[in-house]
């Protein structure tokens, strides 16, 4: 499930690093040249996949779920 993410998320990281940890507690790295860090935190198994295919309503949604965490920044 993070497979698919990671294909989305890789290229479009340019500048800054976010760090994603799934449901496992695995964290995944994606970074560009220097600039902010973020983390997510994702809290269940299927968000990964929501959010690599509707990466425009997933991420609110999944937030106001809590089933992702925003770390090291906010809102």
């Amino acid at each position: 499930m993070m497979r698919l993410l990671s294909a989305v998320l890789k290229p479009l990281i340019r500048v800054g690093t976010l760090d994603v940890i799934d449901h496992a507690g695995k964290r995944h790295r994606f970074a560009g040249t220097s600039g902010p860090r973020i983390t997510l935190r994702l809290h269940d198994r299927h968000i990964a996949t929501r959010l690599a295919l509707d990466p425009e309503v997933a991420p609110g949604e999944g937030y106001m779920d809590g089933r992702v965490t925003i770390e090291d920044a906010s809102l």
